[in-house]
């Protein structure tokens, strides 16, 4: 009796149906959510500059795959090459900082073209149909920096 009582535990709590599977990921982040993430910045020769002030292009599409390009000749009109496949939870938890990087902004006054520092971020998020573009800096958008920070882990750390 033990063992059969071990058995259907076991069946119950370990298999999941695709169609299970389908519906947890889908509860985890919107199907549909995309994520290009550019950095513009000046790399100064000769001086070590961390990976989080570098030029780089990272794009998250729905199929999970993270493409980064990095260096000063990155351009918003290259397609990156991919860099690794994310799991559900890695697209879960890049969909939070996402959103919250948007409701960040949100409240701020729109960025001035004049203005002109260090490390610029120009992010595009798309999520539940609807689409977030903005620019904004580390300073003014700490959620925008933690979001990169994560992206930079994801690829490798470099």
């Amino acid at each position: 009796m033990f063992g059969l009582a071990a058995w259907i535990v076991l069946v119950t709590t370990g298999c999941h149906p695709p169609q299970r599977t389908a519906v947890l990921e889908a509860a985890a982040y919107p199907p549909d959510f995309t994520l290009v993430f550019f950095v513009e910045a000046d790399e100064w020769p000769g001086e070590p500059t961390p990976p989080a002030s570098r030029p780089a292009q990272h794009t998250v599409t729905p199929d999970r795959v993270l493409r980064a390009a990095l260096g000063p000749g990155v351009s918003p009109r290259f397609h990156p090459p991919a860099t690794a496949t994310l799991s559900v939870d890695q697209m879960a938890e890049l969909h939070r900082w996402a959103d919250q990087a948007v409701a960040n902004e949100a409240g701020l006054p729109a960025m001035s073209d004049a203005a002109r520092p260090e490390v610029v971020y120009r992010l595009s998020i798309t999520t539940h149909g609807e689409s977030a573009e903005f620019r904004t800096t580390p300073a003014r958008n700490p959620s925008a920096r933690k979001l990169l920070e994560r992206l930079i882990d994801l690829r490798g750390g470099r």
